[in-house]
């Protein structure tokens, strides 16, 4: 099994989650997104220093519009659902996210 190309990492925080996907699965690119400026800004500077910075896309806008309809087979969010407005609403965007088969 190869694993996943395409990751979605939901609130990537500092960038450890990153990381950790990234040696799991060293082919996959990663999108990472965070709220937080704070966040991807660290997560950029700790991401450069463990792997080539092509591996990893970032982004601040946690759904922007049908950009990515279908584009990951892996969706990962550790520790941030809790911030996320409408459970319901929000795993929905997730899902839309993920192509035919992909894993939230």
């Amino acid at each position: 099994e190869t694993g996943p190309s395409q990751i979605a990492e939901l609130g990537c925080g500092g960038g450890r989650n990153i990381r950790a996907l990234l040696r799991k699965y060293p082919a996959a690119t990663i999108t990472a997104l965070d709220y937080s400026e704070i966040s991807v800004e660290k997560a950029k500077r700790s991401i450069v220093r463990v792997c080539k910075p092509a591996a990893a896309r970032f982004c601040r806008e946690m759904y922007p519009a049908s950009l990515w309809d279908g584009s990951f087979d892996l969706a990962t969010a550790f520790e941030t659902v809790y911030f996320w407005p409408g459970p319901v609403e929000s795993f929905r965007e997730v899902y839309r996210t993920l192509q035919p088969g992909g894993i939230f």
